[in-house]
């Protein structure tokens, strides 16, 4: 895709572009889109494409868990870690999880020293 490929190569402002002009919107085309957004800095307008994903366009539990904690992840950079938790805690919610979710929910508990949180990611990840 020629949008992740200009991301990748750090011309994001195109990739934005070429992401805008597709005509008929998929899931890849409004991540590659977050994704563009978020290497710019603009977490905003990532976080909004992401939460289209994650409304109209992720169509499985699994899609949806991992779109959560991308959106989890930027919420933690512009909100602050209690609105990350909630969108991670939501991401833990569906089946599959992602594991990623839970390893972050893991590093906010020891980066704040909630060993409660801890162990509680932990126990989640026994079976992956």
């Amino acid at each position: 895709n020629l949008g992740r490929l200009l991301t990748k190569l750090g011309r994001c402002e195109e990739a934005i572009e070429h992401y805008q002009a597709i005509s008929s919107t998929t899931f890849y085309s409004q991540v590659g889109l977050a994704m563009a957004h978020y290497s710019l800095g603009n977490y905003q307008q990532a976080y909004e494409a992401y939460e289209s994903c994650l409304h109209w366009l992720a169509d499985n539990d699994g899609l949806k868990s991992h779109i959560l904690v991308a959106m989890g992840s930027l919420a933690y950079k512009v909100e602050g870690m209690q609105a990350a938790k909630t969108l991670l805690f939501q991401s833990c919610q569906l089946a599959p999880t992602s594991v990623r979710g839970l390893f972050a929910l893991c590093v906010i508990g020891v980066q704040h020293s909630d060993m409660n949180l801890i162990e509680a990611a932990l126990s989640e990840m026994v079976p992956h």
